[in-house]
């Protein structure tokens, strides 16, 4: 049609329209009169837009009128999406409004230009990893559990991907969410049994899914100063120490104090990749008057000694362990 002028533009030739923008741009040059046509890219200019043959595209008008119809702008205009291939093939419609005569006819039909920037809405084909519980021991202290993953990488056509994420607490699926992070929290309450599976989506239609990962195990939320398997430390007390809150036989405790010779030598059970201290006070009214007489030690078994030297002399002594995740800067 000589009476639709039509422009292609490209921010990056060759580049795709998933990392440097595509316009593709159509005005009526008859005012009085509608215009319509089928529009085909052809194949040198879809190398040049970065069109793939096995991708899916679709368009927004991004100078639409929005007057009367705030959305406008926002309106796929190729249904569920055009494969490369075909708009090469087949083509696209372009309907071009004349001027209306009267004012209501600008919502349904009016005269604008079409500046359709393309979009990469291809389904993702990648399947994220299992979730990552917050430890090892499956339980999160609070109300809060925090899942997170491997991202999943940019696909073929240089698409990043969101994820869609489906939550199941006490057995029953509760809702699927979409976000733009590799985590997610799920809020709940004291108790709850919570896991959740991830599709990576494409982050314009995030209908476009991809395959479900593997559900995450199932992670149980403790109240902080519950003692929830009965060992006389509780939740968050096991939390800090690197203890499983939800085995008895897991506890931070001292196991031995022996006297050698000028010494003192204590041993506690451990959590490898922790740092422990050992520390000593004459008082136990001072809450200041704790020394550390030997510290920053990495645990690398299940138990550790520590050693106060000279410790039998002069008044008597108070010892503790204090466990830290990094080493102590004093």
């Amino acid at each position: 049609d000589t009476q639709i002028h039509a422009v292609a533009k490209y921010e990056t030739p060759n580049a795709s329209p998933a990392t440097a923008d595509v316009v593709i741009a159509f005005s009526n040059l008859d005012r009085g009169n509608p215009h319509e046509d089928n529009f085909n890219i052809p194949a040198g200019l879809a190398a040049l837009l970065g069109i793939q043959n096995g991708r899916t595209y679709n368009a927004k008008n991004t100078a639409a009128y929005i007057a009367q119809q705030s959305n406008r702008r926002d309106l796929w205009l190729w249904g569920g999406g055009i494969t490369g291939a075909n708009l090469q093939s087949s083509g696209f419609f372009v309907k071009l409004y004349k001027v209306p005569v009267a004012n209501s006819t600008w919502i349904a039909e009016p005269y604008e230009a079409q500046y359709l920037k393309v979009y990469d809405v291809t389904a993702p084909t990648a399947t994220p990893g299992q979730p990552d519980m917050p430890n090892v021991y499956a339980y999160a202290v609070g109300t809060d559990v925090t899942f997170d993953w491997a991202d999943v990488a940019a696909d073929g056509g240089g698409v990043v991907p969101s994820y869609s994420v489906t939550v199941t607490v006490n057995g029953s699926v509760t809702g699927t969410f979409v976000v733009t992070e590799s985590t997610y929290t799920v809020s709940g309450s004291a108790g709850d049994q919570v896991s959740i599976s991830v599709k990576a989506v494409n982050p314009h239609v995030t209908s476009n899914t991809g395959p479900a990962s593997t559900q995450s195990n199932t992670v149980k939320a403790l109240l902080a100063t519950a003692d929830e398997d009965g060992d006389g430390r509780n939740n968050a007390d096991e939390n800090a120490a690197g203890t499983n809150p939800l085995d008895s036989a897991s506890v931070f405790v001292t196991t031995s104090i022996v006297v050698n010779g000028p010494d003192y030598d204590v041993t506690f059970s451990t959590v490898i990749g922790r740092y422990y201290h050992l520390e000593t006070s004459t008082d136990l009214g001072n809450i200041d008057s704790w020394t550390i007489v030997d510290g920053n030690s990495l645990a690398t078994g299940s138990s550790l000694t520590l050693k106060h030297m000279g410790g039998t002399t002069g008044a008597r002594r108070f010892y503790r362990v204090r466990v830290t995740k990094a080493p102590d800067p004093t």
